[in-house]
């Protein structure tokens, strides 16, 4: 949305210039005359003239026909014919003159292209400020201000052309003495009361109404006396406004701000305005193009840096250029005294050969003798710079030195505290701190919680943030400035890390009262920087150790696990068993066992917790308990189930899930009891059979439903019938460039294939196969298979 209303804007502007440059050729090729026509009245020249043209004289008649000021421009623009007669009278003087129709004036024309251009100078300004502040409140109102300067000029063309659009010229004049106001108050800190609003409101309506209902004062001086007080005291306003806020704060950056805008507004508002309406009264000795050039004091003085700075001290630079700046005078000086002795000396040939190796020699000297001193001087004025880059150097050497942070983050902050005078330094990081923060650093560092707020203005303001600059009257700025001045601070210097605001560094006034120059502010950048890096290496070496702590642990939790799970199948069973687990990390949440249960009966337990790592280990552990434990009693398979189901729910109050396949084999009877919770469905072979079978009856997740009943299946078996089961970190690999899979289809399709083979076979073939999706399995991966004896 905010494109589109750039781009509105933008061609808004555009078609302003196309109108206005149209309206500028139309006019200069119907107008002879070398002065500024206002209504028929003849004001300011622009060109000197064969034709005695005195200031304040009228235009009465065209081709004959009697003109007043409202139609005068119009009548000029209707005469036909090759040649235009023009009744001027000045006084009791009356001159007529004749002109040829259709030749362009081009002074006129030429003038009328520079209000064109400074209008779009404006509009260029207020699009940069729009650009690189869009979020700032103070800089809308520039925006603003710019937008209806450029309008305001271009009307211009317009009063001193057709005349059409003398309301549109007041109403522009009326915005831009409404937003003066605004600006000043706002610098001042101060809100616009609704009376005072009012009251600029209904004065700018009056001013601009009047043409509209009375057209015959539009070009008269009441209605331009009407315009000039009006703006004269919204300027006035803000300018008093501006004065008391300076006064009441002392301050380097407010007073250089403050006094910035009131030059602004003095030399480049109000001055040009006052002379705009002189040149309505008398004859001024100025070109007319010298007022809208006053105008562009304001872009040119003021730029964008009120908005960001406008108060690091360029003093330093400024005394350097002086000096190197009279160098080259005293060289050019010298270069143009010689060669104008050379040119009046005359003489032979060799001579004045001889004269110019001089002068080339001392030339030569002079501009070695000036670069000479220009390192010197550059050295003496800029010392600071080498005492910035040694201390930059120093910090490094800290930042990566094995001491602690408490005594790194003393070292550092003393050493800029001494370099640069500051008062104040502190680190804030826009973290959420938990736990009880080091009180040998609350000194140094601070953290402020995470701040939307905060982020969002320093992602769309990325330099460095003047605590002067923020204007009490926006909530979000006002919040900015609470916050600093309640730590002291002058200025931040944001944190980024990638798009995101970590944290700033504030920094407060000098002690001395003195400007920070932008050598300070640079080396107070690379400073926060490299705070960050040392506060991020701090972290990142807690963390190396908690990680090895951690790593420790789930080795110790890992050789724990393993003894969990039967380091081999079980023999004497009636049954074949081969069985692979891999975890996905060093502790698993697959669950596998073989249980003797009495002498005939063995049972074969997978499950699977959801998720992996220690977590699912530890509730693996306790399915482990509660399996052996209910097993032992000799409880059925039913009952351990909704044990199981039971401590999920009502115990361990989490939200994590098993699925579980556990079966009892009796070898004598070769029947298997089994229950399915929700696990992946085992496939039967049948011996003689080359089809797969699935075994039937599947029951609730494990945690799911408090109230799940669960109850057995049975299958009798029979010699050479084999079973295949697994957990679903075998059947969820997924490749999604090749769109490859390995899912239960390609298991079966496995088993089919090896259906001669022996168990293990089948087993080992089924785990070769997932291996060649290892980089994508991102799960714990159980297999077990028997074969019935």
């Amino acid at each position: 949305m905010r494109r589109l209303w750039y781009a509105l804007v933008v061609l808004c502007m555009v078609g302003l210039n196309i109108l206005f440059f149209n309206r500028a050729l139309d006019f200069s090729a119907k107008y002879p005359l070398g002065r500024l026509l206002a209504g028929n009245t003849l004001v300011a020249g622009i060109a000197s003239s064969d034709l005695p043209l005195p200031y304040g004289s009228v235009i009465t008649h065209i081709n004959g026909e009697a003109v007043t000021a409202q139609d005068a421009a119009e009548a000029l623009s209707r005469a036909a014919g090759e040649k235009v007669l023009i009744t001027i009278q000045h006084g009791d003087e009356i001159t007529v003159s004749e002109f040829l129709a259709g030749r362009m004036n081009s002074d006129l024309l030429w003038f009328f292209l520079f209000l064109i251009l400074c209008a779009d100078i404006h509009f260029l300004w207020a699009v940069a400020v729009q650009v690189i502040y869009s979020h700032r409140y103070l800089a809308r109102l520039f925006v603003y201000f710019g937008l209806a300067l450029s309008v305001h000029i271009l009307t211009v063309i317009d009063l001193f052309s057709y005349n059409r659009l003398t309301a549109v010229f007041l109403a522009s004049g009326a915005v831009l003495g409404y937003l003066g106001v605004l600006i000043g108050l706002n610098l001042a800190n101060r809100k616009l009361s609704r009376g005072t609003a009012a009251l600029l409101a209904g004065a700018g309506v009056i001013m601009t109404a009047s043409p509209l209902a009375l057209p015959f004062v539009k070009s008269s001086a009441f209605v331009f006396s009407l315009y000039f007080t009006y703006l004269a005291a919204c300027a006035g306003f803000s300018i008093a406004w501006l004065a008391v806020s300076t006064v009441r704060n002392p301050n380097h950056y407010l007073t250089n701000r403050n006094v910035s805008v009131i030059v602004c507004m003095l030399a480049g508002f109000l001055l040009p305005v006052g002379l705009f309406l002189l040149g309505f009264q008398f004859d001024l000795p100025l070109p007319p193009g010298t007022i809208p050039v006053m105008t562009l004091l304001i872009p040119l003085f003021i730029g964008t840096r009120l908005l960001k700075s406008n108060s690091f001290d360029m003093k330093v630079y400024f005394d350097r250029g002086a000096i190197i700046t009279m160098l080259n005078v005293v060289i050019a000086l010298i270069g143009g005294f010689f060669l104008f002795y050379i040119s009046n000396a005359g003489g032979y040939r060799y001579q004045l050969t001889a004269y110019y190796a001089v002068f080339g020699t001392l030339m030569i000297y002079l501009l070695d003798l000036k670069h000479f001193l220009g390192v010197r001087i550059n050295n003496a004025v800029l010392k600071l710079r080498d005492y910035y880059s040694g201390s930059l150097q120093h910090i490094t050497e800290l930042v990566s030195s094995p001491a602690d942070l408490p005594a790194k983050l003393g070292k550092i902050f003393e050493e800029v505290r001494s370099l640069t005078g500051s008062k104040m330094l502190k680190l804030v990081l826009f973290e959420d701190r938990t736990g009880d923060q080091n009180p040998e650093i609350s000194s140094f560092m601070e953290y402020a919680g995470k701040s939307p707020q905060f982020a969002a203005f320093f992602r769309v303001n990325k330099g460095i943030l003047l605590r002067y600059t923020l204007i009490m009257n926006d909530e979000q700025e006002e919040k900015l400035y609470r916050f600093l001045s309640e730590r002291g601070s002058l200025m931040a210097v944001p944190l980024f890390k990638g798009p995101e605001i970590r944290g700033a560094l504030l920094v407060g006034e000098k002690a001395s009262g003195e400007p920070y120059t932008e050598e300070e502010f640079g080396y107070l950048q690379t400073v926060s920087l490299q705070l960050y890096q040392l506060l991020e290496n701090d972290r990142l070496f807690g963390n190396y150790i908690i990680k090895k702590r951690y790593e420790k642990e789930l080795d110790i939790a890992s050789n724990i696990q393993l003894r969990l799970f039967p380091a081999r199948a079980p023999e004497r069973c009636g049954l074949k068993i081969s069985f692979y687990n891999k975890p996905y990390s060093k502790v698993t949440g697959d669950y596998f066992d073989f249980i003797p249960v009495g002498r005939d009966k063995t049972a074969i337990i997978m499950g699977d917790v959801s998720g992996h790592g220690l977590a699912a280990s530890m509730i693996l552990s306790m399915t482990s308990s509660i399996v052996n434990a209910m097993l032992g009693e000799k409880r059925s398979i039913e009952r351990a189930v909704e044990e199981i189901n039971h401590f999920l729910n009502f115990r361990y109050n989490g939200v994590d899930l098993i699925t579980l396949f556990i079966g009892i084999y009796n070898k004598k009877t070769r029947e298997l009891a089994y229950i399915n919770a929700g696990h992946c469905t085992p496939i039967l072979m049948r011996a003689g059979r080359k089809d797969l079978q699935y075994l039937e009856g599947r029951s609730k997740i494990l945690g799911a439903d408090p109230a799940a009943n669960y109850f057995s299946s049975r299958l009798i078996l029979s010699k050479d019938d084999e079973l295949f089961a697994y957990t679903d970190g075998l059947v969820e690999i997924f490749d999604e460039k090749s769109e490859q899979q390995f899912s239960e289809k390609s298991v079966g399709d496995i088993l089919l294939r090896m259906r001669e083979k022996d168990i293990g076979e089948k087993v080992h073939a089924v785990m070769e196969a997932s291996a060649k999706y290892k980089e994508l399995i991102r799960d714990d991966l159980t297999i077990i298979g028997f074969r019935v004896l």
